[in-house]
This record gives structure tokens, C-alpha cells and sequence, in this order.
């Protein structure tokens, strides 16, 4: 657990923050292509401060601050100059058939939606409705119906390795199928200071946390598929719901985020709550808007979380006090995936990155 002074040094992000000062040094997403229409400007609330945003008859995008838009996300740069490069996710190099943008808002900081996306234990509960165990060598693809797992393993164990960007971390789950010979792997990564990135078989689920203020986040959703068209992904249904204007929904705490108790009795939906996105925004929620971290009790599936606050922290004092480089800036990221295989017992688990494409 942190203290109350580290978790407030970790989740305030304010101009006068260390860590607002500290974020402020990356490119920051503020807003999909979608919402700049020339003629009308947009106003941008982002780390705690507002500003305006606007697309001109030329279809140029700009902002009193420095803006970049690339792949359906506009970004922009907050800190001193000279400006690092653009991040240059492996999204930005596909075409635009093998790449969906959505934008969803969590009402709760941002290291609370964080955590959730980086924490690969929750999927065998929370969303046991939409990822189904199932025998054999792989999961299959995300489809309109969801998607099957080949293990039941609820308990896997966490081992996390540093990288440039942050860090990568594998969950190793027993499969149904051969148990005794091989392992279910799956490799999610942190990338600093705010995205996960996910596999789901060969589809890539990166998740970008970006502060509003300390109780508020949008999360840019980029689904895409290095390997061909995402097909019938493309069309499948977000579950979110009706949308009250500002990329939230109809589900909030105040109607329990529309929870459905007797399905939840009848034992068909574990949660009650309809859609992966919505399944982890009411978790994230129902902590509260800025969580205490002071007063938890963290276990053996917590091995991510710990080390992205770590990394974190160790980096925002290093910035702060030493004026270091933050953790990750400037990292190449155009060929880092998420995976997620069948490995044997006796080969570790970095062999299934080692295409250098998703497994």
C-alpha cells in the first residue's frame, strides 16, 4: 500500500503538481479527429486546466499550444520546450481498415482506470460473461458473440520485466488442455505514463488514461489488428450505452450503474452489468473519485500495479528533484505488441514476443 503523501503525489496531476508538472512533459491526447468540425471550436479540459481546440477550413488542427494529429487522435504538448517526438504507436502505421478510435470518460482518477486495464487477473471474474473458458490452443478472436479463453486458471501468477517504455508483464494461467506440458500466457504492457496495452489474440487493445482533473479521465480506446482488417470487430456493439455528451454514459452510481441483480442471482452475468467497458468504469467508479491507497491490502495478483506506481513514483521524484528525463519519454514504441499463447512449461515467457508481431 502507499502512503497518504505518496498517493497524493501519484494521482494529482494540477499545474502546480509534481506530477501535473511531470506529465506535462509528454504529448497528450485531448481529442478525436471526430470532434474538431471547422467553424467550431472546442473547448478541452485536460490535466486540470482548459483550453480550445479548433479545426480550420484548411482541415489544419489548432490550439494556442503545440498539436499533432495522426492515426484519428489529436495530440498536444503542455510542457516546456523543445517538445519531445511524437509517440509513435504501432497503431499510427496501419490502415485505416485495421484501426477503430473510441473515446469513453470515468468519473475517478485517472491511476484508478490504470490499474484496472494493467490488471489481468479481474478478466476471469468480472467478465466471465464475455470471455469464456474453452479447450484448446488458442483464444479465438474478439467477435460480436465475445471471446473464449483456453484456461479457467482464476489464480495465475504475475512476473513483470522493466523496459525502456515502462514495462511488460505476463500472466501464466494453467490451460484446460495439456496442463502437465504447457502454460496460457499472456503479456500485457505499461507504456509511461499513462497506456496499457492489451492483446486480444492478435488485436491490439490500447488504452490511454488521460487526466481531466484528479476525479475524471477519458480513456482514447484504439483497437486495431497489425496482421489484417479487423472485420466484424469493427462492428461489434460497445455495450456503453446512451451517451450524456461528454463521452460518459447513462450508467452512474447514482442508479448503480444500471446493475441487473436477478441476473445476477439466476447466475448468468457475474456482475450485472452488460460490456466489458462498463464491467471495469462501475469498478473503477465505485471506489470512489480519488481513491485512498493508504487503507488497502494488496496480494500476489497486484504485481503490475505495484510496479507501475513504483516506476511512477521513483520517476516524478527524480523529475522533480533532478530535473531527470520522465520514465519512458522518447522510448520507441512502433513495434511493441501485446500477446497471448500457448507456450510450453520449460520456455520463458518473453519466447512469445519474439516474432516481434502478435502472437
Amino acid at each position: 500500500m502507499l502512503t497518504s503523501q505518496e498517493n497524493e503525489l501519484l494521482c494529482r496531476v494540477g499545474p502546480q503538481t509534481p506530477m501535473g508538472r511531470m506529465l506535462r512533459r509528454y504529448w497528450t491526447p485531448v481529442a478525436l479527429s471526430t470532434e474538431l468540425v471547422a467553424g467550431t471550436p472546442k473547448r478541452i479540459r485536460v490535466l486540470g486546466e482548459s483550453f480550445v481546440a479548433f479545426r480550420g477550413d484548411d482541415g489544419a488542427v489548432g490550439a494556442a499550444f503545440p498539436v499533432h494529429e495522426e492515426a484519428g487522435i489529436v495530440w498536444a504538448y503542455f510542457g516546456l520546450e523543445p517538445a519531445p517526438p511524437v509517440p509513435a504507436f504501432a497503431f499510427t502505421l496501419v490502415p485505416d481498415s485495421q484501426r477503430m478510435n473510441a473515446k469513453h470518460r470515468n468519473d475517478c482518477n485517472w491511476v484508478q482506470s490504470l490499474e484496472g486495464a494493467i490488471d489481468s487477473s479481474h478478466s476471469n471474474y468480472l467478465h466471465s460473461a464475455d470471455i469464456r473458458p474453452k479447450g484448446g490452443a488458442e483464444r479465438t478472436r474478439p467477435s460480436l458473440s465475445g471471446s473464449e479463453r483456453p484456461s479457467q486458471d482464476g489464480q495465475p501468477r504475475l512476473v513483470a520485466e522493466n523496459m525502456p517504455y515502462g514495462f511488460r508483464y505476463a500472466a501464466l494461467r494453467r490451460p484446460i488442455v495439456d496442463p502437465e506440458h504447457n502454460q496460457y500466457v499472456r503479456v500485457t504492457l505499461f507504456v509511461a505514463p499513462y497506456t496499457a496495452i492489451i492483446p486480444l489474440g492478435t488485436v491490439q487493445n490500447v488504452q490511454i488514461f488521460v487526466p481531466i482533473d484528479d476525479e475524471h479521465n477519458y480513456m482514447y480506446n484504439v483497437k486495431f489488428d497489425p496482421t489484417g482488417p479487423l472485420g466484424e470487430l469493427a462492428l461489434r456493439p460497445s455495450a456503453i450505452g446512451p451517451s450524456d455528451g461528454d463521452f460518459g454514459t447513462d450508467r452512474k452510481r447514482a442508479n448503480n450503474w444500471l446493475q441487473d441483480r436477478a441476473a445476477m442471482r439466476a447466475g448468468t452475468s457475474f456482475s450485472g452489468i452488460v460490456g466489458i467497458r462498463n464491467q471495469d468504469t462501475a469498478l473503477q467508479e465505485s471506489m470512489g473519485p480519488l481513491y485512498d491507497r493508504s487503507k488497502e491490502h494488496l496480494g500476489a495478483s497486484d504485481v503490475a500495479i505495484i510496479r507501475m506506481r513504483r516506476l511512477m513514483l521513483d520517476s516524478v521524484r527524480a523529475f522533480t528533484e533532478r530535473g531527470a528525463t520522465p520514465l519512458g519519454l522518447g522510448a520507441a514504441i512502433d513495434d511493441i505488441y501485446g500477446a497471448e499463447g500457448m507456450l510450453p512449461l520449460d520456455q520463458p515467457w518473453q519466447r512469445l514476443l519474439e516474432s516481434g508481431t502478435p502472437a
